[in-house]
């Protein structure tokens, strides 16, 4: 996982030194959005990481793989609220 946050760093930092001017700040209400969805997801691997250790892997992966469709149905549902500008 370290080595995918400093591929994003150098990716991010390549495009902000070819592109200059496009750094647009973020609002406020879209950092706490994404605080908070910091704090899910951290919770969610915890929560995935003691499923694995307390039950069988054949058990839990089902599960894992119906993420895939809360994804696609969670993304189809929440692209169609509108957004304020």
């Amino acid at each position: 996982m370290a080595w995918q946050i400093v591929g994003a760093l150098i990716a991010s930092g390549a495009i902000f030194a070819l592109v200059p001017g496009a750094w647009v700040a973020t609002p406020p209400r879209d950092v706490a959005a994404l605080c908070l969805l910091g704090v899910v997801v951290m919770v969610a691997h915890i929560l995935v990481n003691r499923a694995f250790k307390h039950a069988e892997a054949a058990v839990v992966m089902p599960y894992q793989y119906s993420l895939l469709i809360w994804a696609i149905v969670l993304g189809a549902v929440l692209s169609r609220i509108p957004r304020a500008r």
